[in-house]
């Protein structure tokens, strides 16, 4: 499965930490791709594949892969409801 924007926010940033630039122009457009794999000892995995150009701020494509691994149950899953102060 894969999306594709092209709306950013003038100036928005795409990754502080990981980037040598701190916005997007008009012409930014961004796609992902969405994939899901299973191994054969039954670990699930959603690999995230972000991919964002820019022809005035990028010479290439800023490409991301983000993996998530799926827990076998709950543990370690401790959800608190939202407080509004």
């Amino acid at each position: 499965m894969s999306a594709t924007s092209v709306t950013f926010q003038p100036f928005s940033d795409i990754d502080r930490m990981a980037s040598p630039f701190s916005h997007v122009s008009g012409k930014a457009a961004m796609t992902e791709h969405f994939d899901v794999l299973k191994e054969p000892t039954g670990d699930q995995w959603l690999i995230v594949d972000t991919i964002v150009e820019d022809p005035q701020y990028l010479t290439r494509s800023f490409v991301r892969s983000t993996h998530f691994k799926k827990q076998p149950d709950a543990s370690g899953w401790e959800p608190t409801p939202c407080l509004v102060r």
